[in-house]
């Protein structure tokens, strides 16, 4: 039973180091680019809703604790929906290891998973500056 988790998790462990290094293979600029897709994002919704729209709320009182609230809420709805968009494709991504290796086929998707868990874990630093910036010190409530 010991040996059969111990063979699990380290499958698991090269199952995730093997997908963090096809994500960025061919890439220039990174893991820079994972922190750029969501701050995009959150530089989008705050011109359409802050700019354009001129929304106002509790929440939008001043510039920068919207802005923060964007961003706390993009960086995890991004590990969400990567992981959701990567988990529907990777048994057809890895048809020649299923067919060549015998392992517990639901650690296909849960490596997928822990690969996207590992790149929010390491854009915690770019909430924790938005945070700083705004004036805020980090706390379980954040606004």
């Amino acid at each position: 039973m010991i040996n059969r988790l111990r063979y699990n998790f380290d499958l698991l462990y090269e199952l995730t180091k093997k997908e963090l290094k096809v994500r960025y293979k061919s890439s220039v600029l990174g893991y820079f680019w994972s922190l750029l897709n969501p701050i995009a994002m959150a530089m989008i919704f705050y011109l359409a809703f802050k700019v354009v729209l001129n929304v106002r709320g509790r929440l939008t009182s001043t510039d920068w604790p919207f802005a923060l609230f964007l961003i706390t809420g993009l960086f995890p709805w991004q590990w969400f929906a990567n992981s959701v968009s990567a988990c529907t494709n990777v048994y057809v991504s890895n048809a020649s290891l299923i067919r060549k290796v015998s392992f517990n086929r639901e650690l296909l998707p849960l490596a997928t998973v822990m690969n996207d868990l590992i790149h929010f874990v390491i854009s915690i630093p770019v909430i924790l500056a938005f945070l700083i910036v705004s004036g805020g010190w980090p706390s379980p409530h954040l606004l």
